[in-house]
């Protein structure tokens, strides 16, 4: 289908307030034209839900893949969400591109704002670094695969992204774990991360979750590695 058609449909579902119908014209466009602006439309469908912390670093990672993370207020939100779930590298990078590379933050109270939690993410980090070794030992020895989630997850913030492919499929094989989808998708990531693109678009399509909007985006995920 031609694109100006697919752009032409979706608006009409989308006024007719048909969303599920809207939402597929809007996933034909982008695996057919995967522009930064036909993604935008999408990811904003998903970003106006509400998200728990590990779908929202999710979402935002995804923004950033597909070059729309631009706004001061995603970079913000992008790095508390990171934060909660212990990741302040992750964190500290995403206010370091916002600041610095995008020069997304305007002179401001917002601006110190975004610099204090560089400054108070990096030094956490900092520390974080040096406990990865420990991390490791312990999920050799916990029960669950959670440990290892864990130690993927920090990898993964780090850089680390063989390091973090391996300790998250030791994690999904150990089992037990506190939020499976999740684990899943972050390993997807993680394997895109490491150039292994076959390989993640596997990972996401095999996503299994009761909850839609996890569902959704790893979907999402799986349009972007396909």
């Amino acid at each position: 289908p031609e694109r100006n058609e697919l752009v032409l449909l979706q608006s009409s579902y989308d006024k007719s307030g048909n969303a599920a119908q809207a939402q597929a014209t809007l996933e034909k466009l982008v695996r057919h034209y995967p522009s930064s602006d036909t993604w935008l439309a999408l990811l904003y469908e998903v970003k106006k839900e509400r998200l728990d912390p590990r779908q929202r670093v999710q979402l935002y990672r995804l923004m950033d893949s597909t070059g729309n993370l631009k706004h001061p207020s995603d970079f913000i939100a992008y790095s508390e969400a990171a934060t909660s779930l212990g990741l302040p590298n992750e964190a500290a990078n995403v206010l370091e591109s916002g600041l610095n590379k995008a020069k997304a933050f305007p002179d401001g109270q917002e601006k110190e704002r975004a610099e204090r939690y560089l400054k108070s993410n990096r030094e956490r980090a900092e520390s974080g670094k040096g406990e990865l070794a420990q991390l490791e030992k312990e999920a050799q020895a916990a029960a669950t695969g959670d440990a290892y989630v864990a130690l993927g997850m920090a990898q993964l913030s780090f850089g680390q992204y063989d390091a973090a492919v391996q300790s998250l499929k030791a994690g999904i094989a150990k089992g037990g774990l506190k939020n499976a989808a999740d684990a899943q998708v972050t390993l997807g990531v993680a394997q895109l991360k490491a150039g292994q693109k076959a390989e993640a678009a596997k990972t996401f399509r095999a996503v299994e979750s009761d909850d839609e909007l996890t569902t959704r985006i790893a979907k999402l995920w799986a349009l972007h590695a396909s």
